[in-house]
């Protein structure tokens, strides 16, 4: 069966000459050989083994996290993605064993290996890389202690200060009236200028919904005129034909984006939107990714064109080296990256950090109201590792379980 994927003619140029990226993606001498020029090489920076013993998951302040500690006592934390507890076998049998007797500083290359070490090739999935980004994001952090930088400036080098953000929002069962004022309150307390709705029924919709789903659209955009870019997200909700019925609603309303309109495994759906959408003239970028784990998707994301801006998580795609090598496939397409990252507070360190360093940044990014956005932006963290406010002590005494 052929693949539903087509290179146009300026990606297919792109993909051909995906080097022409390092101005962007600066290509050292002391970077990782495996990754093209994205992470430095780490024994640059760290000319002693750093040979890592164990990983936990403890408590801190009552945030769940993952700890890993090093042979001479050295630790580094990342909260727990909320999802951890479901892929926690996964975690604890074949992720942290993975890492534990290796030298942090040949994390790239363990990076690149996990998935065809031992059995690991039958577990890959978005669960398996959930697992693996815990303790890659975990080393980082310790190693970005352990040097007393921050680890923007171990991954390449912080570009923004603060992120302009969106605002997502996650309701589904308000009234228009509802949707709108709660977003608009939440666009007051944040001095945001983009927010993002909900639409469907999540992977299902139905016409009550869809009527639903404009009107609240139609209003928010009566109510906030063009001071507000308004961003819409199915997951999954719409059959090929339903998403370009929808998304030519949505249009006349001067939508941003349209993100995940089919079933997300479902690939050829929503490349039918895409290409349905260009033929009618009709202007609404779609956005996706968040689910998809594999390079071989992303490339062919790029190659097509089919999402703007892509999304992949930090989580689910497996940490921040594998996040920005989506970036850099996204940036030889020239493709925006505005990753999927729904948190905010201590949980959203780590994604804030990362998108600091991508220079295809897209314009708003991911985030939920919280008192730490303020004029529309959040600030980088800018204490060592991922800038947690915890320290070494407080690491070590916090108890495993």
């Amino acid at each position: 069966m052929s693949s539903p994927f087509r290179l146009t003619r300026r990606t297919a140029l792109a993909a051909g000459a995906a080097g022409l990226a390092a101005a962007a993606w600066p290509g050292r001498a002391t970077a990782h050989p495996n990754h093209g020029g994205i992470v430095p090489d780490l024994r640059m920076r760290f000319a002693e083994p750093i040979e890592l013993t164990r990983f936990d998951v403890v408590a801190l302040d009552g945030t769940p996290a993952v700890r890993v500690t090093d042979a001479e006592g050295g630790v580094g934390v990342v909260p727990a993605h909320d999802k951890l507890a479901d892929v926690r076998s996964l975690f604890d049998r074949l992720a942290a064993p993975y890492f534990v007797g290796t030298d942090a500083r040949d994390l790239p290359e363990r990076i690149d290996h996990v998935d065809v070490s031992e059995r690991h090739y039958k577990y890959v999935g978005m669960p398996f890389w959930n697992a693996v980004a815990h303790c890659e994001l975990a080393v980082w952090d310790l190693l970005g202690r352990r040097a007393g930088v921050r680890c923007t400036d171990l991954l390449d080098r912080r570009r923004r200060r603060r992120l302009n953000v969106y605002i997502s929002r996650f309701d589904r069962d308000t009234t228009p009236q509802q949707a709108v004022e709660q977003a608009s309150a939440d666009l007051a307390a944040t001095g945001a200028t983009a927010v993002k709705l909900k639409v469907g029924g999540r992977m299902r919709t139905t016409p009550e919904q869809n009527a639903r789903d404009v009107a609240m659209v139609a209003l928010a955009r009566q109510t906030w005129g063009d001071d507000v870019e308004i961003l819409l997200d199915a997951n999954g909700s719409y059959t090929a034909d339903e998403a370009v019925r929808a998304a030519t609603r949505f249009a006349g309303y001067r939508v941003g984006f349209l993100e995940e309109p089919c079933d997300w495994r479902d690939v050829e759906a929503t490349l039918r939107v895409h290409e349905q959408l260009e033929a009618k003239g009709i202007k609404l970028d779609l956005a996706g990714g968040e689910q998809d784990s594999m390079m071989t998707r992303w490339r062919q994301f790029a190659e097509t064109e089919l999402f703007r801006p892509m999304q992949p998580d930090l989580y689910y795609v497996g940490g921040a080296i594998r996040l920005l090598t989506v970036a850099r496939i996204a940036d030889s397409a020239k493709l925006p990256l505005t990753p999927h990252a729904p948190r905010a507070g201590l949980a959203a360190y780590p994604d804030t950090m990362v998108r600091a360093t991508i220079p295809n940044l897209g314009r708003y990014q991911e985030y939920v109201r919280s008192p730490e956005v303020t004029d529309g932006t959040v600030p980088v963290p800018d204490a060592p590792g991922w800038g947690l406010p915890w320290d070494d002590a407080a690491v070590k005494a916090a108890v495993a379980g």
